[in-house]
């Protein structure tokens, strides 16, 4: 099983670079977007892929809705759809979609902020908090779990570029860094990519151009799944050679059949 996850700023804008016909050559059974800035409506009706099932969850807060926004495209017809983490502010703004098949739950999570902006961690705490509780009352199905998406935060000091001059910002503090170590220790959850490659300067978001000739970046999009899973993961990436946004695909393949 390919499971893909990427950040698109904006999936119509990353479209035009060229992202859809670089994915449908990835034979790929799940691509998890964040970040599809565009209703349900727009997505439904122009960004259909052949032979897959695509399901998206539009931000209904604002008089914008072309903000945030997250989607995923399914080979198989998924048993249930779920659309937020049980927080009614926080479910409003379009950052959670979860699809549940026969044994394993898939989701795609859009988490609030970016990694340098220091008036945002309010917000970003308060999704925190709520996605860690919900995690809890997940883990209690005992079911399969993968999650795929933009955490804004870097797990470890190699995670970020310059890291003694990026540590001032939320996305790198110790803080931030606990609660993933939290989510994956105490959760017993495992951060796939590293599952497989744990060399430095691996990042997947870069804030400009320069920053990305230069490889002054940020890892801060996961594959996050449940323990069991651990021994199921044979390959692992992060695709870089072309451009569709900030942010670069990451690409993890699974010993895992996905049925209905």
């Amino acid at each position: 099983m390919r499971v893909i996850s990427f950040n698109a700023e904006g999936l119509s804008h990353a479209v035009k670079k060229g992202f859809l016909d670089w994915v449908i050559q990835q034979d790929f059974d799940l691509l998890c977007i964040q970040n599809t800035q565009m209703t349900d409506h727009d997505f439904q009706n122009n960004f259909q892929i052949p032979n897959y099932y695509a399901y998206s969850f539009e931000n209904y807060a604002s008089s914008n809705p072309k903000t945030n926004g997250v989607a995923i495209y399914s080979r198989v017809i998924p048993k249930a759809m779920i659309t937020g983490i049980n927080d009614f502010h926080l479910d409003s703004q379009g950052r959670y979609l979860q699809l549940d098949f026969n044994s394993i739950s898939i989701s795609s999570l859009l988490v609030p902020g970016c990694v340098t902006d220091l008036n945002s961690s309010q917000e970003k705490y308060h999704f925190l908090d709520a996605y860690w509780f919900f995690l809890k009352k997940q883990n209690r199905k005992r079911r399969s779990v993968i999650t795929c998406g933009t955490f804004n935060i870097a797990h470890k000091a190699k995670d970020v570029a310059c890291y003694e001059d990026h540590k001032i910002y939320p996305a790198a503090s110790e803080k931030e860094q606990q609660w993933m170590d939290n989510i994956l220790k105490q959760m017993q959850y495992v951060d796939c990519y590293r599952e497989v490659e744990q060399a430095d300067c691996q990042f997947n978001f870069w804030e400009n151009e320069v920053n990305r000739k230069n490889n002054i970046g940020w890892r801060t999009d996961y594959q996050i799944a449940t323990k069991n899973l651990k021994p199921q993961i044979l390959t692992a990436g992060l695709y870089t050679r072309d451009i569709f946004s900030r942010h670069a695909p990451v690409i993890v393949d699974y010993e895992w059949e996905l049925t209905q």
